[in-house]
This record gives structure tokens, sequence and C-alpha cells, in this order.
């Protein structure tokens, strides 16, 4: 069965090196989840959103690098002027 692991995948490199041969041996897939729905800026789009200031949204789309915070599509500081006007 396909199991979907949340971050961190393990604590330690040899826990998860242990983790990726598993998965190699067994053709069973594990995947991580990169869920951000406690990330700040969807904790903002949400409230935006629920609160109909920005209109209804038809769709979404979000990258991030590592050491860098996740930035959305949304042009820079659009939210932060959004939430001001509520």
């Amino acid at each position: 069965m396909p199991t979907l692991l949340e971050k961190p995948v393990a604590v330690e490199h040899a826990e998860a090196a242990r983790l990726i041969a598993a998965e190699a041996a067994s053709d069973i897939p594990a995947l991580v989840g990169h869920h951000r729905r406690h990330h700040p800026a969807v904790t903002a789009a949400r409230e935006l959103i629920s609160a109909g200031a920005i209109g209804r949204p038809s769709g979404s789309a979000a990258s991030g690098r590592p050491g860098r915070t996740t930035r959305t599509s949304t042009p820079r500081g659009a939210v932060r002027r959004a939430r001001a006007s509520c």
C-alpha cells in the first residue's frame, strides 16, 4: 500500500536512507507530503478568501526553495494590501 509521510521524513540521514532502500526493495511508493496549510501566507490567503476580500479564487500555485521563504504567485505585497483593506 502506498505510504504518505509527513515532513520531516526522518530525524537522521541514516533513517532516511533506510526508508529509501525499503521503498526501492518493495516497489511500493513512499510519498512525502508537502502541505503548507499552516504557513502564514496560506492562513492569510484563507482569511482573505473567507472574508470575500479578494473575490472568488479560480486556482492557486506556490513554490519554495530550501532556506527561503515560500512565495506564492501573488504579486509582492498583494496579500498585505488586501488584508489592510479588510
